[in-house]
């Protein structure tokens, strides 16, 4: 009984976080394509991830007051519990990523926005990771999110560096452009965050606050 409330409990999870990579798609091509119906889309959506957000909550709940779980099948309802908050506040973030894009769509930039598609790319490749990481329990996988992570830290260092040496880039845009790339930044925060949890599920190490994570040829965590 108990593991099969947990499998529909990490369906649950896997089901929100598909959405809030379609939505994190439906952002960019917003932009790309020009469609900025796309970004209705996007709100439209959020506030279905927000109703996912308190049904996993719920369920939550009532599995550890009607089951009472122990051991593995604890950490991965609190780990549950943790990545359910970083998706809905991923989804909160692809909504203001959207409001800029929607600025910026009758206020073209060239160089900014080449190196803001990347970004978007990267940052979908590390949620899409993070949730590969977390389905397969593959801590290997999650252990090289960290990588990627500091990968999108320095593509926002080279957005502001662009944005301080192109003068053709107006204020308000450049504001709009450190926005987008600053809630890229911390999707990829996110991200890590989920594949800290999936190590933490598998194994019970707690890597919250550790500058880095890897792991030793015995098997051993080092931080």
């Amino acid at each position: 009984m108990l593991t099969e409330r947990i499998s529909k409990l990490k369906k649950m999870l896997i089901e929100q976080s598909l959405l809030v990579e379609n939505i994190l798609e439906l952002s960019i091509t917003g932009y790309i394509t020009k469609k900025p119906e796309n970004w209705k889309q996007v709100a439209a959506l959020e506030t279905v991830v927000d109703r996912m957000d308190n049904e996993i909550d719920e369920y939550c709940m009532n599995l550890i007051a009607l089951h009472n779980p122990e051991c593995k099948n604890l950490r991965m309802v609190m780990a549950v519990m943790k990545i359910n908050i970083d998706l809905e506040r991923m989804a909160d973030l692809v909504v203001k990523i959207s409001e800029s894009y929607g600025f910026l769509l009758y206020k073209p930039v060239d160089k900014p926005i080449i190196k803001l598609a990347e970004m978007a790319k990267e940052t979908k490749k590390i949620l899409q990771n993070a949730i590969s990481a977390f389905i397969y329990e593959d801590i290997e996988l999650a252990l090289k999110i960290r990588e990627q992570d500091h990968f999108i830290d320095r593509l926002h260092d080279q957005i502001f560096n662009i944005l301080i040496s192109d003068m053709k880039v107006t204020v308000e845009s450049a504001l709009h452009i450190k926005r987008i790339s600053q809630n890229y930044e911390r999707i990829a925060d996110l991200s890590t965050n989920i594949a800290e949890n999936t190590i933490y599920i598998c194994r019970g190490d707690i890597l919250k606050h550790s500058y880095r994570f890897a792991e030793t040829g015995n098997g051993e965590m080092i931080r």
